[in-house]
């Protein structure tokens, strides 16, 4: 991998020395255990410092989504085997949870890196509710609201008041948001820029009522093959229809290139028995895309983010 010029400006920038790390392996950043490495991940401890990676680098001439991009808990991401030449910004460092007032709604700001499980678990503490649909989802807050994560029984737009983060160019916002600002598995305002946080509302509930609607949510986890890596879900369940249940109909369930598999558990995941190749996870890709064309007239949107060089 030839070296990029991000990487040579980074370097000599020692404002970021701190917080910058090179070749990186990214089988312990990504849940898929991707066999790749990234040239270098920039890791900031505080929201300020991401704005100042922005503007340097804006004045520099390089560009997010193009020079470099964001990283969280990688629960959605894909690196192909070459690796990813340019730098990756690891927010997971960015993990503070403020409340903003407590009553009959508990109001709070979450930052991007603060893993949903953390964030139930502490809402379950106290009885609020509306944040149970995570139950057994890996990723962060950063994640759940640039993807509006969640499923039937919840959505992040169905929390969220507000983001704030910045623009390609470092200029900080904060952006009030309602359930007409995200799609399906989409948050359209967040394409190109960085999401450092969200300002979240969850209402008071009883014991009761959280714990069993996490056993609710807990029942359809159980039929996903969490016990192996795996970035979720692969496909966008293409309405009225399931990703799943199409590519069970047309026999690929349980069908396997190398260490990369189609889950015998849930079709609509795909496990790392150890050392998958994004070649092979890619030809499973295909496979399932093309067969469902062809059988059932149904294209499948990929969910999973790929980024890297073959």
């Amino acid at each position: 991998m030839a070296l990029h010029p991000i990487i040579s400006f980074l370097t000599q920038e020692t404002c970021f020395a701190d917080h910058l790390s090179l070749q990186v392996a990214l089988d312990r950043k990504t849940s898929f255990k991707c066999n790749a490495q990234a040239a270098a991940v920039f890791s900031p401890t505080h929201v300020d410092e991401v704005g100042l990676f922005l503007q340097k680098t804006a004045q520099a001439g390089f560009y997010y989504l193009q020079d470099f991009h964001v990283l969280g808990k990688g629960s959605n991401l894909l690196f192909r085997d070459g690796g990813y030449p340019g730098c990756l910004i690891d927010l997971t460092r960015l993990n503070k949870i403020e409340t903003i007032a407590k009553d009959q709604v508990w109001k709070l700001d979450a930052q991007a890196g603060v893993g949903m499980g953390r964030l139930l678990q502490l809402l379950r503490k106290d009885a609020y509710t509306g944040f149970e649909f995570v139950f057994g989802i890996p990723g962060s807050i950063g994640g759940g609201i640039r993807m509006n994560a969640g499923t039937p029984d919840g959505w992040f737009s169905q929390v969220l008041t507000q983001v704030q983060g910045f623009d390609a160019y470092g200029t900080y916002f904060t952006q009030a948001v309602g359930e007409d600002d995200f799609l399906y598995r989409d948050f359209p305002f967040g394409t190109d820029k960085i999401i450092t946080g969200g300002s979240f509302v969850f209402a008071k509930s009883t014991s009761e009522i959280v714990e069993k609607k996490i056993a609710l949510a807990k029942v359809k986890r159980d039929r996903q093959p969490l016990s192996y890596p795996n970035f979720g879900s692969v496909f966008k369940n293409p309405k009225p229809a399931f990703a799943g249940a199409l590519i069970e109909e047309v026999g690929l369930k349980g069908y396997r290139l190398g260490d990369a598999q189609i889950s015998e558990q849930h079709a609509n995941f795909m496990i790392n028995h150890g050392k998958a190749r994004f070649v092979d996870v890619e030809a499973l890709i295909q496979t399932a895309q093309e067969k469902i064309s062809q059988e059932k007239n149904i294209y499948l949107e990929t969910e999973v983010h790929i980024l890297g060089e073959a």
